[in-house]
């Protein structure tokens, strides 16, 4: 869960710095990304209620997530930036291959981090 969490937090908070230095033009990916990341913190309400328990990440969205992207998208909408549906739509497309490559990348790096595990355990 921690390389899960750093991956995510790696990924947002790049974007964000990357957003936060290009408010007066091109924001890059963060529209994209802040979409994304929310989508994600969807998939983990989804997840819990078709489970109709507890899944991993569920506690993220309202400690994290939801604050986090509240604040986002209001320092966004002070600074200018408008979101439509279409543009919304389209962050969404460009924001989801995105987040797909940092969950595969936390999948990968949590993988080789328990093979490390088991071929060097710590006793």
């Amino acid at each position: 869960m921690a390389v899960a969490v750093g991956v995510v937090g790696c990924g947002v908070g790049l974007a964000t710095r990357s957003g936060a230095r290009h408010l007066d033009g091109d924001l890059d990916l963060f529209p994209a990304v802040l979409a994304a990341y929310i989508a994600h913190g969807l998939t983990h309400l989804a997840q819990s209620a078709v489970l109709r328990g507890y899944t991993p990440g569920v506690m993220t969205v309202p400690l994290v997530i939801a604050p986090y992207s509240a604040w986002a998208w209001r320092a966004l909408y002070r600074e200018g930036v408008r979101r439509d549906a279409t543009r919304l739509r389209h962050d969404l497309a460009v924001g989801a291959p995105l987040a797909l490559g940092l969950a595969v990348s936390g999948h990968a790096i949590g993988r080789l981090a328990e093979a490390a595990q088991r071929r060097f355990p710590a006793h």
